[in-house]
């Protein structure tokens, strides 16, 4: 839960991140977080 807020959640509140493209993982994970860079983060794991 630690990394929730910077994943782009769409609960997470009004982040810059939340107008972001579709995450690539599932529902975290997007184009400003590769998945090598948050290897445990949900649908990048």
């Amino acid at each position: 839960m630690i990394a929730a807020g910077a994943c782009g959640f769409p609960d997470d509140g009004p982040t810059p991140r939340r107008f972001a493209p579709p995450p690539q993982g599932g529902d975290a994970g997007g184009p400003a977080e590769p998945a090598p860079l948050r290897p445990g983060s949900r649908g990048n794991a």
